[in-house]
């Protein structure tokens, strides 16, 4: 062809770069360039040492996934790990009974932790065997807040005057609750005075038993 072209008197065409066969095969460099001219063996050698554009995009696609995960790996390391259980019983306050069981699940994350507040309804729940639920319980399932406690009892008395022994005794407002041991009387027995409440007191740092003059009375 080359030759067809310069006997015409016309300058050779050169062959197009993506048509010239590379350096592995039989035609050398050297042949290239008599064929195509500098330019076009200049060209064909840049372009073999430049990766296509895809390539490029996908590397820079994997090193940015690298990177990110590399991140995510040392957040992971650096985050708390969940609170076990034996880790929330020892957080479980002194006057709590029984402690081992005064401990819920916070959050899959947090893990978990020993049950904020008092211990009263906890005991008073353990004590009587119920109210059990799913919801505001202890790891053993029985209820630990007074209003969840009173909620599953019938109020036999605003004061002390329906008292019986095993009832529960509430002080005024709802805040505190135990079980009434004894029941004091006078007026030949018509009048209650006092009660002898078994209850588990934060103030106290325990289960003690003490004398009520006031509270109301639950039964049921």
């Amino acid at each position: 062809m080359w030759a067809r072209e310069h006997a015409r008197g016309r300058p050779a065409t050169p062959t197009r770069p993506d048509e010239v066969e590379a350096p592995s095969v039989t035609r050398s460099l050297l042949s290239l360039q008599a064929s195509a001219g500098n330019q076009a063996t200049v060209r064909w050698v840049r372009d073999a040492r430049t990766p296509p554009p895809l390539a490029r995009v996908q590397r820079d696609e994997l090193e940015w996934y690298d990177d990110g995960g590399a991140g995510e790996a040392e957040e992971l390391q650096d985050r708390p790990r969940p609170r076990t259980r034996e880790q929330a019983r020892a957080m479980v306050d002194a006057h709590v009974e029984p402690k081992a069981c005064f401990i819920e699940l916070e959050s899959t994350r947090a893990g978990w932790r020993a049950i904020p507040g008092t211990g009263c309804a906890h005991w008073v729940a353990h004590q009587r065997g119920g109210p059990t639920g799913t919801n505001r319980v202890c790891e053993a399932g029985f209820k630990y807040r007074v209003t969840d406690l009173l909620a599953s009892l019938t109020q036999r008395s605003a004061d002390l005057q329906g008292a019986r022994v095993g009832d529960v005794w509430s002080a005024s407002g709802s805040s505190h609750v135990g079980i009434v041991r004894a029941v004091n009387r006078e007026d030949g027995g018509t009048r209650v005075v006092s009660v002898s409440v078994e209850n588990d007191s934060s103030a106290s740092g325990g289960v003690v038993t003490q004398v009520k003059t006031d509270g109301s009375i639950y039964g049921g």
